[in-house]
């Protein structure tokens, strides 16, 4: 009889892909049957890197779960390059929203963006930006140590998942119940990462728990740097 396969990060790799398709059905898949207004081509440019990296992510995600370890490894060097690339478009993002701001110009909602409306957003994408990059380097460097290199992996993709998964889940209307609920069900993928480490080995690994406190760390982060005014600071530095 054969080892029973594991199918937790291939679920959750499945999860991820069905939320960006989701989240991002209306505001980008099909735009111009739900939206009167068209998006910049940078951020054209980001979904698009965006949908091809969790469909990768799948795709890796498969061929572990088959067994297939050699075109894993084969292919990963190119999927991390790759997630370089959407590092660099990410921060492309946060320099354009910034340009925009100082040169007082609309967003593509058709809102003119100012330091109290863009701020958070230029925050709250560096930071999230940074987080993968850290766990992406933290992944390339433990590719040999298969616990530690998916579970890295699994926090870069769930950490660029941000975006998307606020606009999965605004049809329930938790914002109405409080502000901020929207932004930390997200959190409910590093917990049953931890929940699915106790149940296979009776305690969690340390990368699970950082990816955890991570998570955690967002919004407290972004709202600090905001009240210090780092938003401002920074939508001046990069713009």
């Amino acid at each position: 009889m054969g080892r029973k396969r594991d199918s937790y990060f291939l679920i959750t790799a499945w999860m991820f892909l069905l939320v960006v398709i989701i989240g991002f059905s209306k505001g980008f898949f099909f735009r111009p049957i739900y939206k009167e207004t068209s998006i910049p081509s940078y951020l054209v440019i980001h979904g698009a890197l965006m949908v091809i990296w969790y469909v990768a992510y799948v795709y890796q995600s498969h061929l572990v779960y088959k067994g297939n370890i050699i075109n894993h490894r084969r292919f990963g060097t190119f999927w991390f390059l790759f997630a370089l690339i959407i590092t660099m478009a990410n921060l492309n993002v946060i320099l354009e929203i910034s340009s925009e701001t100082m040169n007082g110009e609309k967003s593509y909602y058709d809102v003119i963006r100012t330091f109290e409306n863009t701020g958070g957003l230029v925050v709250g994408n560096l930071y999230l930006t940074l987080s993968s990059l850290a766990f992406l380097a933290i992944g390339y460097y433990n590719r040999n140590k298969p616990h530690v290199h998916k579970r890295a992996m699994f926090g870069v993709s769930g950490l660029l998942l941000n975006p998307a998964f606020d606009r999965f889940i605004d049809p329930l209307g938790l914002q109405d119940i409080h502000p901020l609920l929207k932004f930390t069900v997200i959190y409910l993928f590093p917990i049953s990462l931890i929940i699915y480490d106790i149940v296979k080995r009776k305690k969690p690994y340390k990368i699970s728990v950082v990816i955890l406190i991570v998570f955690l760390l967002t919004l407290p982060i972004i709202f600090s740097l905001l009240n210090a005014g780092w938003g401002e600071k920074l939508i001046r530095f990069f713009g």
